[in-house]
């Protein structure tokens, strides 16, 4: 477990290298991307693995899926203009309640 805590906060700011891929000298400006569309989409990703029925075969590939999801998607979401982050907050905040109630 010590490990995860040094590994899990770099990995959050890098996301596996996709934050250099899409930096400021990566492909990501030169490449019209909707940020908005992929970061619904790991969005989806998360809440389908979170969902996953119990007992899971493989519950720490499916954690691990889950938070890379949730690593990109945070990656995603400041490249999209503030009301458009606002938007996409009020719009997840009622299902990522309802998930915390499972």
């Amino acid at each position: 477990m010590a490990n995860g805590t040094v590994i899990e906060p770099a990995q959050i700011l890098t996301t596996h290298t996709l934050a250099v891929l899409t930096g400021p000298f990566g492909i990501g400006e030169s490449m019209s991307l909707d940020w908005g569309a992929l970061a619904s989409r790991c969005l989806e990703a998360v809440i389908v693995l979170a969902g996953r029925p119990r007992p899971n075969r493989r519950p720490l590939r499916t954690v691990k899926d889950a938070a890379y999801a949730w690593r990109q998607m945070v990656l995603f979401l400041p490249r999209l203009p503030e009301a458009e982050q606002q938007t996409f907050v009020r719009r997840a905040r009622p299902t990522l309640v309802a998930g915390l109630d499972m």
